[in-house]
């Protein structure tokens, strides 16, 4: 059992079982550092594992938050909120929805989740 105490007591901390739906997409690669990159902001690039969906930029104040690194997995969430897992707690916490009941096998898939949501992909080859 991985615990921490945090009571004088020494009692474990309340423990919780995820039960959200996410977008997630496995990092292969992270970088370079872009100053005044695309849109003039500070960013990196993230490559998918998935060769399917195109780079794309993420902040540098992602990058500060998150520490992400390559073989983790870069995550959405519902209300549009962008993380970081590392591939253990990712793929021991969430199963792949089968959505292929909703995608037509002639589709080619190319933009990450996120920028559906975000909705300010640029169509431009970010590297």
């Amino acid at each position: 059992m991985i615990h921490k105490s945090f009571s004088n007591d020494s009692i474990e901390l309340p423990r919780y079982k995820c039960h959200k739906e996410v977008w997630a997409l496995k990092i292969k690669a992270i970088g370079p550092i872009m100053f005044n990159g695309p849109s003039h902001e500070d960013s990196a690039l993230i490559t998918p594992e998935d060769s399917r969906y195109r780079p794309f930029h993420v902040g540098l104040d992602y990058l500060c938050h998150h520490n992400p690194s390559a073989g983790g997995y870069y995550v959405v969430y519902e209300d549009g909120y962008e993380s970081f897992s590392p591939a253990s707690a990712f793929e021991n916490g969430y199963t792949l929805i089968d959505n292929a009941k909703e995608i037509s096998n002639d589709v080619e898939i190319v933009d990450p989740p996120v920028e559906v949501i975000r909705n300010h992909y640029s169509t431009k080859d970010p590297s």
